[in-house]
C-alpha cells in the first residue's frame, strides 16, 4: 500500500513539474545552440551505457543552430533511452540518429529496430498515464513532449511497425542574431 501511494505521489508531483514546464515560460531562455554536439554526445551516451546496442548517426548539417538550451540533452536521452529500452526485437538492438533541415526546421530522427507501438498506445504516448503497471512510469515522452514544445518544437511518432518506430523532433532552426528569447 505505501509502494502505491509513492507513486500516486510521485505521479502528482511530476505532472507538476509537467506543468510548470508548460506554463513558466521564463524561467530557462530559449538561445541558439549546434545541435550537432548534442547528437554526437547521445551516441556516445548509448554506446558507454548500453552493451550490444549498434548507434548510427547521420548528419546532413554539421554547423546547424536550434532553438535549445540544455533540456535538449533530456529530450535527446529520453527518445534514444526509449529506442532501446523498449525494443523487444529479438535482432541485435539498432537506433539510428539523422539530422535534416531546411532553412526554417531541423528534424532530429530517432529510429530503432523494435517490434512497433501497439496501436492503442500510439494516441496517448504524450499524456501522462497514472494508471501505468509495467517497468516504466509513463513520464518520460509526456515530459519530453512538453519541453520540446516549450522549446518551440515539436514532437511526433513518424511511424511504427514490424519493423521498428521512428519520432520525429523539430525545432526552429536559428542564429544568434535570433536572440534573446525566452520560450522555456
Amino acid at each position: 500500500v505505501e509502494s502505491c501511494e509513492n507513486t500516486i505521489d510521485l505521479t502528482r508531483e511530476i505532472k507538476n513539474v509537467a506543468t510548470t514546464l508548460t506554463v513558466e515560460s521564463d524561467f530557462l531562455p530559449v538561445t541558439a545552440i549546434h545541435i550537432e554536439p548534442y547528437l554526437r554526445e547521445e551516441k556516445t551516451r548509448l554506446e558507454n551505457i548500453y552493451d550490444n546496442v549498434d548507434v548510427t548517426l547521420d548528419i546532413h548539417d554539421k554547423n546547424k543552430m536550434v532553438d535549445a538550451n540544455s533540456l535538449i540533452s533530456s529530450v535527446l536521452s529520453n527518445l534514444t533511452n526509449n529506442a532501446v529500452l523498449h525494443n523487444d526485437s529479438t535482432e541485435p538492438t539498432h537506433v539510428h540518429i539523422t539530422l535534416e533541415s531546411d532553412e526554417d526546421v531541423a528534424r532530429i530522427s530517432v529510429s530503432d529496430n523494435g517490434s512497433g507501438i501497439p496501436s492503442e498506445k500510439q494516441k496517448t504516448l504524450f499524456d501522462i498515464d497514472e494508471s501505468r503497471t509495467h517497468g516504466d512510469t509513463g513520464f518520460g515522452l509526456p515530459l519530453t513532449y512538453h519541453i520540446t514544445r516549450g522549446l518551440g518544437g515539436d514532437l511526433q511518432l513518424k511511424e511504427t511497425g514490424s519493423s521498428g518506430s521512428t519520432f520525429v523532433l523539430e525545432l526552429q532552426c536559428s542564429s544568434p542574431s535570433d536572440y534573446p528569447k525566452n520560450r522555456i
